[in-house]
């Protein structure tokens, strides 16, 4: 999968936001010897998807008198098409920019002319920019606009747990030359960070999860650099609705696999109906396999899906090794048959056990997500 390593967004009178791709490798690392002074087609930005600490909001820049500090802002209006397979996402969102240029020389920031340039580090492609409003001055010097933007991005998932998991969805934005554009720090405005109520209904959330919480943060690449790289991050969290995956994946793998059970009521003279019972199963779990591929994320892993798909493969290795035992050494004793049966189906009703635990309360958890944004939505 290619990622995208470059969406410049200025916040002018253009439309489309344009991107450029590579090849999946590690992003370079970006050296102290580059300066601002690079064209925009030679930057290396960062792919920053959470984790880490923040950098102090006041790096070396900040000694600039005729610089400003930006103050970002975001409302997510849509987050769609989770795509796990691919490790991407569709999101729709409004970036507010907000800067005071009272103590600064208005032949460096003429008033309704000077906008920031902010790049999207992680879309994948390009960037549609919906609307923009024009700047507005708030008095004292007080400078803000807005803009909308609707875009495709890269995400880092974790799957240990899938389908019951949790996922925080990133959209990095960048602050690229911040010497050229004099911004001497970058910091969030939380009045204006928040997920729009619409994110509440069906037509805006993703169909497969619920939306939890919104953060965001500043981080800086380089906070003790004049060249120091600020990029706002904002993190959106959701949680999985699993009742899908218990539908559709691991009520009908129980009953297929179960009906290996009854080979043990099969009379042990006939072995070969037996074997048939086992192999056919095993044939059958494979192809339920093959059948949702197109709904597993594809990565390297193993998931808790994938897990319960060894179990199961396991399970029926072992029914069939225990008629092999039967059959050659306990033939003349009926009650080990017996035995081997019971202890089977012990085995199968704990494993299954342990995972409707693990689901049930992976749906109790998402109802309450769920009651807590619909309480969130009414309030509003």
């Amino acid at each position: 999968m290619g990622s995208s390593l470059r969406t410049v967004v200025c916040f002018g009178d253009c439309t489309v936001v344009r991107s450029m791709s590579t090849k999946d490798e590690p992003l370079p690392a970006t050296t102290d010897r580059e300066t601002n002074e690079r064209a925009p087609d030679t930057a290396a930005p960062a792919l920053l998807c959470g984790g880490g600490a923040e950098s102090p909001l006041t790096p070396a820049a900040a000694s600039s008198a005729s610089s400003v500090v930006l103050r970002l802002g975001v409302v997510v209006y849509r987050i769609s098409h989770i795509d796990d397979v691919n490790g991407c996402f569709s999101a729709e969102l409004r970036i507010h920019c907000n800067w005071n240029v009272r103590d600064c020389p208005k032949e460096a920031f003429p008033e309704n002319s000077w906008r920031p340039e902010t790049t999207f580090v992680n879309a994948l492609d390009d960037v549609l920019l919906v609307d923009q409003s024009p700047i507005e001055s708030k008095g004292g010097g007080e400078m803000t606009t807005s803009a909308r933007y609707r875009g495709t991005f890269a995400a880092r998932c974790r799957y240990a747990t899938f389908p019951m998991d949790r996922q925080t969805l990133s959209i990095v934005l960048r602050v690229p030359r911040v010497n050229r554009q004099r911004i001497s720090a970058v910091e969030v405005d939380a009045q204006r960070c928040t997920t729009s109520t619409s994110l509440d209904t069906a037509d805006a959330a993703p169909p497969d999860f619920h939306v939890v919480d919104l953060q965001c943060q500043v981080r800086y690449n380089d906070p003790g650099k004049t060249n120091f790289k600020p990029d706002f991050v904002v993190n959106v969290t959701l949680i999985r609705r699993s009742t899908y995956y218990l539908t559709t994946m691991y009520a009908p793998l129980a009953c297929i696999v179960g009906m290996a059970l009854n080979c043990f009521l099969v009379p042990l003279d006939q072995f070969a109906d037996r074997t048939n019972i086992v192999i056919t199963l095993i044939l059958c779990v494979v192809a339920f396999k093959f059948a949702v591929a197109s709904r597993l994320p594809a990565i390297s892993t193993s998931t808790h899906l994938d897990k319960y798909f060894v179990f199961l493969y396991v399970f029926l290795v072992a029914v069939a090794i225990a008629n092999v035992v039967s059959l050659i050494h306990f033939r003349d004793d009926p009650r080990f048959d017996v035995s081997c049966g019971i202890a089977m189906l012990c085995i199968f009703v704990l494993g299954n056990a342990w995972v409707l635990f693990w689901l049930f309360w992976h749906a109790r958890e998402t109802r309450l997500v769920a009651s807590t944004v619909q309480l969130r939505g009414s309030n509003s």
